[in-house]
Parts: C-alpha cells; sequence; structure tokens
C-alpha cells in the first residue's frame, strides 16, 4: 500500500514539473512574440548600416541571428524594421561613440592631431585620445563613412562556434565567417550603409577546399596556386590573345569596308542620290562595334578575373585592371595607329569625344589626349571641361542613382599609376611617330634624308625621356609641407616621452623617499 501511495506522489510531482514547464514556455514564446511585433515597429533614428533578409525568412531565424549578434558582437546596436513594400525584414545597425573610437583604433584609421600637438594624421589611439583634433565630439570627429566602414568590420566579425546550426541541413565549420556563408545561402539579401541627409545637402551644391591552416590551425577555405596559374597560362592568356586577333581582324575589315565605300561613293557621286552616306556607314558601324565589343570584354574580363580566383582583393584587382587596359586599349586605338601609320592619313584621324565614367575612361582619355592632341588640338581643352562636369556627374550619381558605397582605404590608386606611367612613354614614342609620319621632320630639315630623319626623331625622343626622368627626379613623391608636419610631429612625440621620463624618474625618487622615512 505504502509502494503504491510513493508510486502515486511521484506521479503527481511529475505533472506538476509538467505543468510549470509548459506554462514557462508558454510565456517565453509569447513573450518573444510581443518583442518581435514591438521592434519590428520602430523605426530607427540613429543608423550607419543596414542588412536586409530575403523575402519570405521566418521570424525564428531572424531572430537566432540577432541573438548571436547580441551576444557574439556587443559593440553593434540593432534595431529591426518591417520594410512595407517590399515586404522585407531589415536590421538597422550602428554603435555607441565608444565602441566606434575601440574600432578605428583596431582598424588603424587615421585621424588629425590637433593643431597644439603637431597637426597631421595620425593612426588614432583610445590611449593618446587628447592628442587628437575634436575627439570628444561624437557627432563630427567620425565621418559618415568612417562610422558605416567601423560597423560593418564589426558585423563581418561574427564566426561560426562548434555547434552553430542554422537548419538542419546548413551547418558551419567553426571559425567560418557567417555573414558571407549566410549571404551564400540566400538567408541575408543586401548590406549598405545609408546616406546622411545633411551630408547629402552640403554635397549637391564559391572558395575553395577546407584545409587546416597551419598557423591558426582552424579550417579554412584555400585555392590551389597551381590552378590559378594553369588558368592563367593555359586559359586566360589565350583568350585574352584571341580577344585581340578579333580587335585587329574586326578593325581592319571595316578599314577596307571604308575603302570600297570611298571608290563607290567617288565614281557614283553625281548619279547616285544620297550617295554620301555611305562614306559614313562604316565608320557609324565600327563606333557601334567598338561600343558593343568594350561591353563585352568588360564583362569577359570580369569573368576570367573570377574564374581564376584570386585570394586578395589586390590582386583581384591588378588582374583585372591588366585585361581591361590591354582589351580597351587595343579596342579603342587600333584603328587610330592603323589609320596613322599605314595608311599615313592624318586627317582620318577621329576626334575624342571624352569619357564620363571611372579611372579606365580616365585612362583613355589621357591616351587620346597625350597621343593624338597634335591632329586635334582642343583635345586638352575639352577632356579639361569633361572632367568638371564629370566630377559633379559623379557625385550626383553615387548620392542619387546607386547605393552608398562603403569607403576603402588606400595609400595610392594603384596599377592605375603604372599603366598612366606606361601611357605617357608611349605618348613620346606615338607623337615622334606622327612627326616622321606627317612630314613635319622633312619641312624643316629638308636636307635630312629619311635615315637622318628617323636618326634625329630618335635623339629628340631620348632627350624627351630624358627630361621624363628629370622631372620625376625634381618633383617629391611627398610635398614639403606634409614632410615639415611629420617633422613636427616627431618633435613633439620625443618631447612628450622626454618630460614623461622625467616625471617618472621624480616619483620614482619620491618614493624612495617615503620608503627610507
Amino acid at each position: 500500500m505504502a509502494l503504491h501511495l510513493s508510486f502515486l506522489g511521484d506521479c503527481q510531482k511529475k505533472i506538476v514539473e509538467l505543468q510549470k514547464r509548459v506554462t514557462e514556455t508558454g510565456k517565453n514564446v509569447l513573450s518573444r512574440t510581443q518583442r518581435w511585433q514591438r521592434i519590428s515597429t520602430v523605426l530607427s533614428t540613429t543608423c550607419d548600416v543596414v542588412l536586409t533578409f530575403s523575402q519570405g525568412t521566418q521570424e525564428e531565424h531572424i531572430q537566432w541571428f540577432i541573438d548571436l549578434l547580441h551576444t557574439r558582437v556587443p559593440e553593434l546596436v540593432v534595431q529591426i524594421h518591417k520594410h512595407r513594400t517590399s515586404g522585407q525584414s531589415a536590421l538597422y545597425l550602428t554603435a555607441c561613440f565608444r565602441d566606434l573610437l575601440m574600432g578605428a583604433e583596431v582598424l588603424g584609421i587615421r585621424k588629425p592631431l590637433a593643431p597644439e600637438h603637431g597637426g597631421g594624421l595620425r593612426e588614432f589611439s583610445m590611449e593618446e585620445l587628447d592628442l587628437f583634433d575634436g575627439a570628444t565630439n561624437e557627432t563630427s570627429f567620425l565621418s559618415s563613412g568612417e562610422r558605416s566602414y567601423i560597423v560593418y568590420n564589426y558585423l563581418m566579425s561574427l564566426c561560426a562556434r562548434e555547434g552553430d546550426a542554422w537548419t538542419d541541413e546548413i551547418t558551419f565549420s567553426e571559425g567560418q565567417p557567417l555573414i558571407r556563408a549566410l549571404q551564400s545561402v540566400g538567408f541575408i539579401h543586401q548590406i549598405f550603409p545609408v546616406h546622411q541627409v545633411d551630408e547629402l545637402k552640403q554635397l549637391k551644391a564559391n572558395w575553395g577546399k577546407l584545409t587546416k591552416c597551419p598557423i591558426t590551425g582552424r579550417l579554412t577555405r584555400t585555392y590551389p596556386a597551381w590552378r590559378r596559374t594553369l588558368i592563367l597560362f593555359f586559359f586566360t592568356g589565350p583568350v585574352v590573345l584571341l580577344s585581340l586577333v578579333a580587335v585587329v581582324l574586326v578593325t581592319f575589315a571595316f578599314v577596307r569596308l571604308q575603302e570600297h565605300a570611298d571608290a563607290i561613293a567617288h565614281v557614283d557621286y553625281d548619279s547616285v542620290p544620297l550617295i554620301f552616306l555611305l562614306w559614313y556607314t562604316p565608320k557609324v558601324l565600327l563606333a557601334m562595334v567598338i561600343l558593343l565589343m568594350d561591353l563585352g570584354y568588360r564583362r569577359l574580363a570580369t569573368w576570367l578575373t573570377d574564374l581564376e580566383n584570386h585570394r586578395l582583393d589586390r590582386e583581384y584587382h591588378n588582374h583585372l585592371v591588366g585585361k581591361l587596359l590591354l582589351l580597351q586599349f587595343m579596342n579603342s586605338f587600333y584603328s587610330l595607329f592603323y589609320t596613322a601609320f599605314y595608311l599615313q592619313d592624318i586627317e582620318m584621324l577621329q576626334q575624342y569625344d571624352g569619357p564620363d565614367d571611372d579611372f579606365l575612361e580616365m585612362f583613355i582619355q589621357f591616351g587620346y589626349v597625350s597621343m593624338f592632341s597634335c591632329v586635334f588640338p582642343a583635345a586638352g581643352v575639352l577632356a579639361l571641361l569633361n572632367n568638371l562636369i564629370e566630377i559633379r556627374g559623379d557625385a550626383f550619381k553615387l548620392t542619387a542613382s546607386f547605393q552608398r558605397p562603403f569607403i576603402q582605404s588606400a595609400n595610392d590608386i594603384g596599377i592605375w599609376q603604372l599603366a598612366m606611367s606606361f601611357m605617357g612613354y608611349a605618348a613620346v614614342i606615338v607623337n615622334v611617330g606622327l612627326l616622321n609620319v606627317s612630314g613635319a621632320v622633312q619641312d624643316l630639315f629638308p636636307q635630312l634624308d629619311a635615315a637622318q630623319s628617323i636618326l634625329l626623331l630618335v635623339v629628340v625622343e631620348h632627350c624627351i625621356f630624358v627630361l621624363y626622368y628629370a622631372l620625376a627626379a625634381l618633383i617629391p613623391d611627398t610635398p614639403s609641407s606634409v614632410l615639415h608636419q611629420i617633422a613636427k610631429l616627431e618633435h613633439r612625440r620625443r618631447e612628450a616621452l622626454r618630460v614623461s621620463i622625467h616625471s617618472n624618474i621624480h616619483i620614482y625618487k619620491f618614493i624612495d623617499r617615503l620608503a627610507k622615512v
């Protein structure tokens, strides 16, 4: 009898515990639902970066992600908002000023020093906060681009730990960057910084195999270097070479077509009405083909560079720019070289209409102005006017037509500087060659024969190269004002260090005296 009573008592206790668990689970579910409904209707008043989820993403998955951010990236201030038009949920991300300063120190962002501390730029440090100009001003010390850059790096620092899984089918390896992984599976739709309205008003005036890293001991994605080399030499190289051959063949075909059109139009000029249109048809077709080939070569260069799978952004950028420079250089200038040096018809060289987009267009513009301005002298003035207008046009596009891009720190313009230097050498050679083709040397020195004229031009070319090197050596890479500020900063650093050492010596002596007493 007592055994039965004990059994019934245990059953009653388990039933009570089960009721408590059910009640607590219900409260947790209700609390989570209410919290979701509450925070999803709150508009973000301070936001630096927006993260949007794909349509149809379940609320529990979003909440799982938010909980990860709260526990592993506590520096981020997260607010959620439901976009009515797209039906997507979005996280508005920012950070407090102190965490932003800590992020600036980790990223090595350079900020100006106060004038009394020598001025100039220096990598930010929390320990030397008082040395920086306006470091206590929360609104102006960090620009909106720097704020979004810091918040973005905080977000990208979120990595998986052992046991993390989004669903039963999708799991993560330890140390794997979660943001990239969630973007690849379609969980995260977009990440972008937001514009600051006040600043805009002022302005308007697939990745490799998992291998164990020998340094960290973690699984990381790597790509065999031998495979990239094979692609470069046995696929990318032949494809680019075939593309260059295609440019030569297409240009040669249109030049021949122009010759036939000129011959027909010259014979039937008086008998056939509107025969003059035949003169311009090959020119218009060639211009259209050049534009289409430019678009095709850009996509081809991007696809080939993606296929090479470079590890660093700088390597990817250099290989992409190298392909674009080679392909677009031939596509834009081959017809001009053929006309000037083979047909030797200077009057057929077309004037440059002016670029309006990016570094590549600036490269092409520089090529036109430096190599063929002797044919059309006003090209330099037109290029200057184009660049003045393009400055404001690019600003309008970045602020009104496109999402705001994240800032990228850079010491220089990279491979473009090398490309511009090579273009300068090419410009000297081309202009000297045009002097010979146009007959200017024979007009100035009629007593010289062909061999002597070429020898004279070679001497002139080498003299220009010597002048080029001399100017490059005379103009310093760093302005004297910057060197002066750096020297002043170093002097103030040494003075501060000397004062600090003397102060510490006096303190130690005072402590010794107290100890003796």
